[in-house]
């Protein structure tokens, strides 16, 4: 997907190709479960799928792989149950670009855990107009 980056004038705009996603893995310990997939949207159907068999709050391990070999890792939880679910997509661009100690996703019992990267070091927001973390749900 490309994007366009800002410049002073109109004239300037360049486009820059952000870096896609490999393969997402997500893992729920309590049932036992795992999956790789390729993309947000399949997990957001999956995670919702899961979610459809209890009434308890689900909480995620995930792992997105990028092409380049990038990772961000973290923790999502949410009840399946509720109409404000944030897609995976989306709670992870809430929580790189809202690190505020006041932070909180809609249905996530407590402020969620920092996504962390390749290297253990927490995602800054900037990295976000590198890689594709498309808006989904």
């Amino acid at each position: 997907m490309n994007t366009k980056q800002k410049s002073d004038s109109p004239a300037n705009l360049k486009y820059i190709e952000k870096i896609g996603v490999a393969k997402i893995k997500v893992k729920q310990a309590s049932m036992q479960l795992t999956a790789v997939l390729g993309g947000f949207v399949e997990v957001d159907r999956l995670l919702l799928a899961w979610g459809s068999n209890t009434n308890n709050p689900i909480q995620c391990e995930f792992e997105v792989m990028f092409l380049d070999g990038n990772i961000f890792r973290g923790v999502y939880e949410f009840w399946a149950q509720k109409s404000k679910r944030p897609s995976l997509s989306n709670f992870i661009r809430a929580c790189v670009r809202a690190p505020s100690p006041r932070f909180k996703v809609a249905n996530y019992k407590s402020r969620p855990k920092p996504i962390i990267g390749k290297n253990g070091d927490v995602v800054e927001p900037e990295i976000l107009e590198r890689y594709e973390v498309e808006r989904t749900g």
